[in-house]
């Protein structure tokens, strides 16, 4: 029986680390015993037994080496979700709340020697979930914040024209021409008022409209001039 035990044991090997070093280490020093037994002539039959109990304990106690965790998806995932940034309000605060939560845990999960392979799938799903469940923020509408005018007060003169302008700011920080601005004289036996600038204003407001530069305050103009009397 015993014979049989070691012959058989004899016949694995470790070349490729398959078995645990513990668990190897566990096997040799079985084998070891059970020579020193089987070279003894004058070895009693209990001994013999007991060595070949050890020794096919030693075997059946042979351990797998764990595969290698596989963490590349979830490196490559972490890396693509470090690249998002939320500058402007882009998404919604509970959806990127969210992945930065699921951020944080998957790299804990990453740094975590005793990580099992199954953790590490499940913040990578975890990960990827939170990534596509990003909701695009509504876009604010800017509103009209301010009319500013180049006077807070002018002085009517009988023969000469003034001139007013305003500048309409936006929410945004942008300022234009609104279009929604009018002036008007309350008696026109005092002042008048007179048509818009010429055109070389028009085709400057024109410009300003383009969305690839950033306008200087616009200005809406109307000449002011005292009645006759």
């Amino acid at each position: 029986m015993l014979q049989h035990v070691y012959d058989e044991a004899s016949t694995l090997s470790n070349s490729d680390d398959r078995f645990t070093a513990d668990s190897w280490a566990a096997l040799q020093s079985a084998l070891a015993e059970a020579k020193v037994v089987l070279d003894d002539q004058g070895a009693a039959q209990a001994q013999i037994d007991e060595a070949a109990q050890e020794l096919t304990s030693a075997v059946t106690g042979l351990e797998l080496t764990p595969a290698p965790l596989n963490t590349a998806v979830l490196q490559d995932l972490l890396a693509t979700t470090a690249k998002l940034s939320n500058s402007g309000g882009k998404y919604t605060k509970d959806s990127w709340a969210r992945l930065q939560t699921e951020v944080t845990d998957a790299t804990k999960v990453l740094k975590n020697a005793s990580a099992t392979q199954s953790q590490i799938d499940q913040a990578t799903i975890d990960l990827y979930t939170a990534w596509f469940a990003l909701v695009p923020a509504k876009p604010v509408v800017p509103v009209v914040s301010k009319v500013k005018l180049n006077q807070s007060q002018l002085r009517l003169v009988k023969g000469r024209s003034v001139r007013l302008e305003d500048g309409v700011y936006y929410s945004d920080g942008r300022s234009a021409f609104s279009g929604a601005t009018s002036w008007k004289s309350s008696n026109r036996g005092v002042a008048t008022v007179g048509p818009r600038l010429a055109s070389s204003r028009r085709r400057r407001r024109a410009r300003w409209r383009s969305p690839s530069r950033r306008p200087a305050p616009a200005r809406l103009a109307r000449s002011c001039r005292p009645a006759s009397r």
